[in-house]
């Protein structure tokens, strides 16, 4: 009885020793990925925005190995509206990574030392509006996005850095500095619409007060029969009428162009929203399917209802 209780302990003790081992093997490929350049170029092209990643990614450790338990030795998040993926570098074959709804991983060994990824697809519009929703897997140092001069991107965590000339082509530079693991944003990249502006130019000028020259372009004038100081007059009133309802319809204007700026972004949060409760309904499907596990479930339904949160707030405040 008793070596049949100390062969049972043993047994189980070893189980838990190789499960602990995998475990720590697993965590420790997760902290020694690092993700030290991450750059996004997004330009239009004739069937939506080609968007391209270029990844500079370090692994501070050992080599990291497929497994059968977990044949993915990396992952990079991919918007959920992709489509046509092509690797520029870092794999060779097809059979070296796995696309997936939401995602891309790398089936082939992760040596130590630098690692850059280089790929490329296609975002589809979503009501003339495109979005990139992304997730950090990864410690990040920061994350830049260039788009072509036209396009605007919104996020809470991105920051906008202006306008950038790269040789003859001038970008619309947008960063985030410092994603942690776990965080997810989801920017609406739409065209920047061009502000209409007008200007009226008036002047004045005269070779000086009552000169010769004055006097007879005065008598020489259709107003030579009107007093000159009634007519003087008369101008300053009509100029003053003018500056007065070019000013009213100036904060008019303003008036209009806050309306309409508000209205945009009441479309882009109804389209945010519409698309965060299609992401939910695909979730389902994508389970039931069994294309995702009941974790990984888990984990996106929270973190897409947190956002559809926020989303509802914003719209409530704006008053809808």
């Amino acid at each position: 009885m008793m070596r049949a209780t100390r062969k049972l302990m043993t047994i189980i003790f070893s189980a838990l020793l190789l499960l602990l081992a995998v475990m720590g093997a697993q965590a420790s490929a997760e902290e020694q990925i690092e993700i030290e350049v991450h750059h996004l170029l997004i330009r239009e092209v004739g069937e939506g925005l080609e968007v391209r990643e270029i990844i500079t990614i370090q692994n501070s450790g050992e080599e990291i190995e497929p497994t059968e338990e977990n044949p993915e030795t990396l992952r990079i998040s991919l918007p959920f509206s992709y489509t046509t993926l092509v690797f520029n570098a870092g794999v060779e074959t097809e059979d070296d990574f796995e696309a997936t709804g939401d995602g891309l991983a790398l089936l082939v060994p992760i040596e130590p030392g630098e690692i850059n990824l280089d790929f490329t697809y296609i975002l589809k519009p979503h009501n003339q509006n495109y979005v990139l929703d992304k997730e950090i897997y990864y410690p990040t140092e920061s994350i830049h996005f260039l788009l072509t001069e036209g396009l605007t991107m919104t996020d809470e965590n991105l920051v906008h850095g202006g306008l950038l000339t790269m040789g003859e082509i001038v970008v619309n530079q947008y960063s985030w500095e410092e994603p942690a693991p776990g965080e997810r944003f989801m920017s609406i990249i739409s065209r920047e619409e061009a502000e209409s502006t007008g200007a009226l130019e008036r002047g004045y000028s005269s070779d000086g007060f009552h000169s010769e020259a004055h006097l007879r372009f005065w008598r020489m004038s259709p107003f030579s029969g009107v007093e000159p100081h009634l007519f003087l007059l008369v101008l300053v009133a009509i100029i003053g009428a003018a500056v007065y309802f070019t000013v009213k319809y100036t904060k008019k204007s303003d008036k209009t162009n806050q309306d309409e700026g508000n209205t945009d972004q009441v479309k882009q949060l109804e389209a945010k929203q519409q698309i965060l409760l299609r992401k939910l309904a695909d979730l389902k499907r994508q389970h039931q399917a069994g294309e995702i596990d009941d974790d990984r479930l888990e984990k996106l339904t929270k973190a897409y209802k947190e956002k559809l949160k926020e989303v509802k707030i914003q719209l409530k405040q704006m008053g809808r």
